[in-house]
């Protein structure tokens, strides 16, 4: 109980004295005497003054105020979550200006003014001052901005926050003046913590620059965080660039306990170039290189030593005219089949949201249009929003229409204070993928855009100004803004001292040991994309990565489109569930016949019995009961003659819906040349609409097809055609065509049509991984092609539904099963064979 009393006691004098403090720091402001690095408060006021004169007269000032303010008061879209009296400081500001201030002073009122909104895009600057070289005592406040965050040659040294507020080197030159070295500590100035010196100089009002040029091909100048934490965040890594203010700096060496005071003179003259992002190098993986103009924004890599993808995505700017960076990043990745991706926007300057739809579609399965935005709907009222969709800044409006393949692995994502605007955005939206988790710090919260205000460089020469019109939500949560607040990561990790002296990114190591003991379904396959109501089973098969052998339950779970849930069936690693061989990790299950025509996912789920962790990959796949959907006829128009070599044909194809009740929705078909005498060069509209139970369609559009070699009298080559429904493909037909003269000299056609089923040897056997199967067809009939191992178990169904009569063709992939001899059967009607196949490792 005494022990207790003494802490509240301790407490309360804790308070007191915090108490005292505050007052008398907000006194000695207000009288001027406190020393405020070089300086005291009212020397400083008298460098201010002295430093850039007078300037503009006290009405264009004005002008200039009042162009800001009230362009804030009507439009700006962040004052929701923002503490701030508009109003007050307006009747604060004005007065002071009006009264007659020095063009320094007048600087650092008006970034007083802009910081008060917390938001990275808003800000309005006299260019002169704000371009001011940052000699000894030059009485300029810098914070690090956007993109040019990574600039710190001024200090020659990167420094990042750790827990207690102070600052560590992450990384520095060579044979750096003051000897900094990595995992050094840098506390502050002239005794004094740098987390309470850059408080009271944002108190004093110093004009604040970042000290950069704008970095696209229009102005853009953009400083600090849109929250608390970020904005803390980033005047703490401020710190360094600062050292001009004051006399001595605080540094504590690794390894020791001992405070250095150093003497900032020694920096003078340091003419460096040091891009500091809050990363380490990571071996495998070229970092992007800042210091070119023409810089890549994305770089990407492997991982030395493992199979882990790992994109830097320094900025969304879009790169001649569309995302290829990105795209090209997400394709090479998992084609190399990583078992894992790390997408690192610690540092992301923004850009267009859109520019990472390429890769995004490559990693979804599933439509996005979760992140909407709102502007200003009323000038008089700062919360009265309305939802935008279209034209001017108001193109953040975004929404992803995915195609059907999941990246199924897990995907590490890294954010931290310095992704804003479109690096807010993104960063959120992949945190609705299944498989992503969210590692660093919380974004910048800069959910907007930006727009200039006024054209301030025209009437008032060597002024800039911009703000944030807008305010981003999720379409599910229209109530509550992005801006200010932002969203939970998963995992909240950041540099450490012991790490980084050793070369180390704390943040990286804690994703790759995500990744690596993740324990997850991948692969999910549906052996058939169609099957027949009440005839068909179905085999499911998925991997499963369980790096620890903890003890497992996998579960394939069958829904309809609507989420209405059919039937959830266990999955065995037996053998004998189409799953290969007992224990090689692949799973297997059968499900049994359905009765209705309808569209169907599977997911995929893995529950550990030693930690009951659980994990759903979601929509893994889809499968049809519906149709089949066939290639009822085609013809060719436009031309009653043999096309020239390299002249085109337009192909019309007309379908059915062979089905009885359902009706199949949303159809098109992609046409593809088999036969390497010709080529489908442009498909026009695609799109069949929905097509009813029995009956037929066709598109407004067409197939253009050309041909590497003409006969004068005859053209014959062989067509696949993919027929999807909402961009999920679920029929594959095959079409074989005979262009001939007739007799009268007139352009006709005639399916090849072959006189009898056959079933061919499969190409190439032996094979590793995949081989070809083809078999032909003299007619319309219903057709099962199934793969058995050695011992008559069914390893695969590759084709279970009505085909047309012609010559078809299926890939078989082999590259989760073991080597040795298979079997292939098909069953057409009365037609049965079978044949040997071998794969071999």
């Amino acid at each position: 109980m005494k022990s207790f009393i003494n802490l509240l006691i301790l407490v309360f004098l804790f308070s007191v004295i915090s108490t005292l403090t505050a007052q008398y720091t907000s006194k000695d402001l207000k009288n001027g005497s406190q020393k405020l690095g070089k300086y005291t408060l009212d020397e400083w006021r008298t460098v201010i003054d002295t430093t850039w004169g007078e300037g503009l007269p006290t009405d264009d000032k004005l002008e200039i105020f009042d162009l800001f303010w009230n362009t804030i008061d009507e439009d700006f879209g962040g004052f929701h979550n923002l503490d701030v009296n508009w109003d007050s400081l307006r009747n604060i500001c004005r007065p002071e200006i009006e009264a007659g201030v020095s063009r320094g002073r007048f600087s650092g009122i008006m970034s007083h003014l802009y910081l008060a909104l917390n938001e990275t895009h808003t800000n309005v600057l006299d260019l002169d001052v704000y371009h001011e070289e940052l000699r000894p005592g030059i009485p300029l406040l810098v914070c690090q901005s956007g993109y040019n965050y990574t600039d710190n040659g001024h200090f020659g040294a990167g420094l990042t926050p750790l827990p207690d507020s102070s600052l560590l080197v992450y990384k520095v030159i060579e044979d750096h003046p003051l000897g900094l070295a990595l995992g050094d500590i840098v506390l502050g100035y002239e005794g004094i913590p740098w987390k309470n010196l850059y408080r009271q100089l944002l108190e004093a009002q110093l004009p604040v620059t970042s000290h950069t040029e704008p970095f696209w091909s229009f102005d853009l100048y953009v400083f600090g965080g849109s929250s608390d934490k970020s904005t803390e965040h980033i005047w703490l890594t401020s710190a360094g660039l600062n050292w001009h203010l004051f006399d001595t700096i605080d540094i504590v060496k690794y390894g020791s306990t001992d405070t250095l005071h150093l003497p900032t003179s020694d920096l003078i003259g340091l003419d460096a170039q040091l891009f500091c992002t809050e990363q380490m190098p990571i071996p495998g993986v070229p970092m992007p290189d800042h210091s070119k103009i023409d810089v890549s924004w994305i770089t990407w890599g492997v991982i030395e030593g493992t199979q882990i993808g790992y994109i830097y995505v320094s900025s969304w700017v879009w790169q001649d005219g569309d995302d290829i960076a990105f795209t090209h990043a997400v394709n090479s990745l998992i084609d190399l089949q990583t078992t894992g991706l790390i997408i690192d926007s610690r540092i992301n300057a923004g850009g267009q949201t859109q520019t990472a739809n390429g890769g995004f579609r490559r990693l979804f399965n599933f439509d996005l249009d979760v992140l909407k935005f709102a502007e200003r709907s009323n000038p008089n009222d700062h919360y009265a929003m309305k939802t935008v969709t279209s034209g001017g800044c108001s193109s953040q409006y975004w929404r992803l229409s995915a195609d059907q393949f999941l990246y199924n692995r897990p995907i590490a994502v890294l954010s931290g204070p310095a992704s804003w605007s479109a690096g807010d955005d993104n960063v959120l939206l992949l945190k609705f993928h299944p498989m992503a988790r969210i590692f660093g710090k919380p974004t910048n919260t800069g959910f907007t855009c930006f727009k200039a205000f006024g054209n301030l460089n025209i009437p008032f020469q060597g002024w800039f100004g911009q703000y944030a019109p807008m305010n981003g939500f999720l379409a599910d949560d229209p109530d509550n803004y992005l801006m200010h607040v932002g969203f939970d990561i998963d995992e909240e990790v950041w540099l450490t001292q012991e790490d980084v002296a050793k070369g180390e990114d704390t943040v990286v190591k804690a994703a790759m040991a995500w990744i690596n003991s993740m324990i997850h379904a991948y692969n999910v396959k549906s052996h058939s994309s169609f099957i027949t109501p009440l005839i068909d089973t179905l085999t499911i098969t998925s991997n499963v990565a369980n790096p620890n052998n903890h003890n497992i339950n996998i579960a394939s779970i069958i829904n309809t489109l609507d989420n209405i849930l059919v039937d959830s069936i266990p999955m065995f690693d037996d053998g004998n569930h189409g799953d290969s061989l007992a224990g090689d990790g692949l799973y297997g299950s059968y499900l049994n016949p359905l009765s209705s025509e309808n569209v169907f996912t599977i997911s995929a789920s893995v529950t550990d019995l030693d930690s009951n962790y659980y994990h759903l990959l979601p929509n893994a796949t889809r499968f049809t009961t519906i149709g089949p959907v066939l290639v009822e006829d085609f013809y060719f128009y436009g031309s009653d003659t043999i096309p020239n070599h390299g002249d085109p044909l337009l192909m019309k194809i007309i379908l059915k819906n062979e089905g009885t009740v359902t009706t199949a929705s949303n159809i098109s078909a992609t046409l593809t040349a088999i036969d390497t005498n010709a080529f489908v060069t442009r498909i026009i509209n695609p799109n069949y609409g929905n097509i009813a139970a029995g009956a037929t369609a066709t598109t407004g559009g067409f197939y253009q097809i050309r041909f590497n070699d003409v006969e004068p009298d005859s053209i014959f080559a062989y067509f696949k055609l993919e027929i999807g429904s909402e961009d999920y493909v679920f029929w594959t037909n095959t079409i074989s065509i005979f262009m001939f003269k007739d007799p009268t000299g007139i352009l006709s056609r005639e399916e090849s049509i072959p006189k009898q089923f056959s079933l061919n040897q499969n190409y190439p056997n032996p094979f590793n991984p995949s081989t070809t199967i083809e078999f032909t067809l003299p007619k319309s009939e219903y057709v099962k092609l199934k793969v058995y191992n050695i011992l008559g178990k069914e390893v695969t169904t590759l084709a279970s539904n009505k085909l047309n009569p012609g010559n078809h063709i299926y890939t078989f992939d082999g590259k989760n099963l073991a080597s040795g001899i298979y079997y292939y059967q098909l069953v057409a009607g009365d037609y049965r064979e079978v044949k040997k196949m071998i794969l071999l490792r």
